[in-house]
């Protein structure tokens, strides 16, 4: 016959509501007696655990999202590329671009000249080109 504690009387003393004659047998019997302590044991690393969480879980909760997403370890790695991508930049800045091809003295004079013809003839007429047809209807 088992004289031992019950599942549910274990936990009423986990939840510190068993009767008396749970807590009686509990005192006297050293297997129930060592099952209830490793019980409360781990109850109690459990709560440790919840309280350290939260704690933490409060602390993040204030901090920025920046400070959380990047790990302080990150900043020596993007530091370094930063000064490489500068150091890589500085040079090709400082290289001079070849001068445009040059152009023919000759062939800029021939394009001024047109285009200055262009405009005297403009200049020269009597009315604006979407009016010179109105100026031959008499």
């Amino acid at each position: 016959m088992n004289t031992h504690l019950t599942a549910q009387q274990r936990n009423d003393i986990a939840l510190g509501t068993a009767d008396a004659a749970a807590s009686a047998h509990l005192a006297v019997c050293v297997r129930c007696h060592a099952e209830a302590e490793a019980t409360a044991a781990a109850l109690a690393s459990f709560r440790l655990a919840a309280v350290r969480w939260s704690e933490q879980a409060a602390v993040r909760a204030w901090l920025p999202q920046s400070n959380r997403r990047l790990k302080v370890a990150a900043w020596p790695a993007w530091a370094l590329a930063a000064v490489l991508l500068v150091g890589m930049a500085i040079p090709l800045a400082r290289r001079q671009s070849p001068p445009p091809a040059a152009v023919s003295a000759q062939a800029q004079l021939s394009r001024d000249n047109q285009l200055l013809a262009r405009i005297d003839t403009e200049i020269g007429a009597s009315a604006p080109a979407a009016l010179q047809p109105l100026q031959n209807v008499q």
